[in-house]
């Protein structure tokens, strides 16, 4: 199964691509955040050329485990995803992803645009597989 793995933030989502052949995600891109019209429809030409057949977005939950007000928006954009792209949609917990992909590329002299973003979606979509992975 192909995944899609989106890092949804209100400037940038990054997104990354996985299979549960490999159980390995790596960075495929990053969408400046518009407006959910065209999120989606960029969104939906990837999905259509990668043959994604399951999509997981990073929840941004507290150091409680507790919803944030991010993480209510990032549910409703999920949910219009599921519905626009007739997909299954996974969440995981993206607790410290961004702040790890920011440590990664910390002593890099990339300025790439969208590059922290992409390394926080495949550190969610990481999680994910292995989570499957290790459940077989």
């Amino acid at each position: 199964m192909k995944f899609l793995g989106i890092d949804y933030g209100l400037k940038r989502i990054g997104l990354a691509k996985g299979d549960d052949v490999n159980y390995m995600a790596f960075p495929l891109s990053c969408i400046i955040n518009k407006n959910i019209d065209f999120v989606i429809s960029e969104i939906l030409k990837i999905s259509e050329k990668e043959k994604f057949e399951s999509i997981v977005i990073g929840l941004p939950l507290d150091t409680h485990l507790k919803e944030t007000e991010q993480s209510v928006l990032t549910r409703k954009f999920g949910n219009i995803l599921k519905e626009k792209l007739n997909l299954p949609v996974f969440f995981e917990n993206e607790i410290f992803s961004t702040q790890e992909a920011k440590n990664k590329w910390l002593n890099q002299k990339s300025k790439k645009i969208g590059l922290i973003d992409q390394t926080a979606a495949l550190i969610i979509l990481q999680s994910y597989l292995d989570k499957v992975r290790f459940k077989k």
